[in-house]
């Protein structure tokens, strides 16, 4: 977790399937080299998560701020909506996506952090047909991250700004919760504060 101005803004990662033992058995068909979108949540959302699951959709969107383009990785289950906020350029990233539109299908899984107990709930969402549009984003130059990117992506998710702005992507269903955490990449790990994220992963 993060710690800005007293709030804690959640960190999520993507971990290869192949790293789960046991496997969740949601993921059965998926290739053991897909990326799973991880998230942790705390104590005072695991409420959230109490229910079975139900109506669900993905989808991604982008940023442009100051320190370079951010993207969003969206989705909703119900009527809860998660993001992760990542930077729109990094190889890693992309990597996941291709993996993803290969397989057809987005593992999630939530570490859900419990006043008393800890518990895992995985979901897996097919990925939307209409890719394509997202693609145009590749050929944005890829300029290396830095502290401030990382701040920048911190601001956004701890911001609310995510949270005001939030519209359902389910017809019919109105939202109640948003949750936003940072996506954490191998080469974000090389220029965020170690004090930001390491407690926590």
């Amino acid at each position: 977790m993060i710690n800005i101005e007293s709030e804690l803004v959640a960190v999520g990662k993507l971990v290869p399937l192949q790293h789960f033992k046991p496997r969740p058995k949601q993921t059965i068909g998926l290739p053991k080299e897909t990326p799973v979108l991880t998230c942790h949540v705390g104590p005072s959302e695991a409420y959230c998560f109490s229910r079975k699951p139900g109506d669900a959709s993905f989808g991604f969107g982008h940023f442009d701020t100051d320190d370079g383009p951010l993207m969003s990785i969206r989705f909703q289950l119900d009527d809860l909506q998660v993001y992760w906020v990542a930077q729109l350029t990094d190889p890693e990233v992309w990597a996941a996506i291709d993996v993803w539109k290969r397989a057809g299908r987005v593992p999630i899984l939530f570490n859900v952090q419990e006043a008393k107990r800890r518990h895992e709930m995985v979901c897996v969402i097919d990925l939307p047909r209409d890719m394509s549009r997202h693609d145009v984003h590749r050929l944005r130059p890829d300029n290396a991250p830095t502290e401030r990117t990382w701040q920048s992506m911190v601001l956004l998710a701890g911001s609310g700004m995510l949270q005001l702005e939030a519209t359902s992507d389910l017809q019919g269903i109105s939202l109640r919760h948003v949750l936003a955490n940072v996506l954490l990449t191998k080469r974000l790990e090389a220029i965020a504060p170690r004090g930001d994220w390491h407690s926590r992963h």
